[in-house]
């Protein structure tokens, strides 16, 4: 039975390996070959610029989450942080994120920058799957844990992608890395916070819970 179970662990292995190698070339394709490629034989000097930019632009995205986080953390006004981020992405994305502030000033110990780049992806990927709707997310703090909510309106997660969200390259999208959560995670717990999915009515909830300043 145990020889037949690694047998069944390596199989899956090999296949999210395989998962992982082709999201990773499909997204390179996509956004680093396609935009040098596309230039024709009449291109002048500003259209070649302009992809050679966004080609890198991409690269850079993808070295974004192979990256070491910075360990560094200083007590931190979180509402700050959520506002700062929530008009990024709103502008960015020209989709609506409803502030609910539990308190004026929730202070947590955190890397601000990291924890705004987390708060970024956690919201890309509520916006994909919430059909672009507005977004709820709410600040609080409970018995001294500062902790954010980020809520969509979308399907929900299906049980798969309950199980499995946190996977790296895992995604239901054909045109998602599956590397957002999982980022998001790294960066919360590297905070020593953690985070949480769930299912609500009409939606689908992630909590964050982080330390207090």
């Amino acid at each position: 039975m145990k020889e037949a179970g690694n047998q069944v662990r390596s199989v899956e292995r090999e296949a999210a390996m395989r998962d992982a190698i082709g999201r990773v070339s499909v997204y390179l394709d996509g956004a680093v070959r396609s935009p040098l490629a596309g230039a024709g034989e009449d291109a002048d000097r500003e259209e070649l610029a302009e992809r050679i930019a966004k080609a890198l632009g991409a690269l850079q995205d993808l070295d974004f989450f192979i990256e070491d986080i910075d360990e560094k953390r200083e007590g931190t006004d979180v509402v700050a942080i959520a506002k700062a981020v929530s008009r990024d992405f709103a502008a960015d994305q020209e989709i609506g994120v409803r502030m609910l502030l539990g308190h004026p000033r929730v202070d947590a110990d955190v890397n601000a920058n990291a924890l705004m780049d987390a708060l970024y992806l956690i919201l890309h990927n509520a916006g994909r799957f919430g059909g672009g709707t507005t977004i709820d997310m709410a600040v609080n703090n409970q018995d001294g844990r500062p902790t954010i909510t980020i809520r969509d309106r979308g399907e929900g997660f299906s049980e798969e992608a309950f199980s499995r969200a946190f996977d790296p390259f895992y995604s239901t999208s054909d045109e998602g890395l599956g590397l957002g959560l999982p980022h998001a995670r790294r960066v919360i717990e590297s905070m020593g916070g953690r985070i949480e999915l769930r299912n609500v009515p009409d939606g689908a909830e992630v909590e964050i819970t982080l330390r207090g300043a």
